[in-house]
């Protein structure tokens, strides 16, 4: 699915642009100019948008850290409650193991954020989406 959008994204790109030029060679101004400039970078950001969200990710090891304090913590924990016989122990193991998930989540969300809890919002890229739509129809 995402494949496709950055496909999408691609094909749309490439017809702004085709207008963009086109524009351009009708009216050769500073203004259009400038309004080639604007469109080139609004390109560029979204192939930077596009690299971050498919390459950039945490690495490996990162998880494997973090899983692995998880089980230590939460053998420390249990090994600790075992030792002692308590059973309030189980309610802060809860606790523990419960605010674990929580940071693994927050973590999880952060490093995709396409795909879990934490949505990146996409309002202002649709506020622009908007306002080209609405001057390329004022043009015509």
């Amino acid at each position: 699915m995402l494949i496709r959008s950055i496909d999408r994204f691609k094909e749309l790109q490439d017809e702004l642009w085709d207008r963009a030029v086109a524009i351009a060679d009708q009216k050769p101004t500073p203004i259009t100019a400038l309004f080639l400039q604007s469109v080139n970078e609004v390109i560029d950001m979204h192939e930077k948008r596009v690299v971050i969200t498919a390459d950039h990710r945490m690495p490996a090891i990162i998880w494997i850290t973090l899983f692995g304090l998880l089980v230590f913590a939460m053998l420390v924990a249990g090994y600790d409650a075992a030792l002692k016989n308590r059973r309030r122990a189980i309610k802060s193991m809860l606790m523990v193991a419960i605010a674990f998930s929580f940071v693994l989540m927050l973590v999880a969300g952060l490093d995709r954020p396409r795909q879990h809890l934490l949505p990146v919002t996409q309002a202002a890229l649709i506020d622009l989406q908007d306002d080209i739509r609405s001057s390329m129809q004022s043009q015509q």
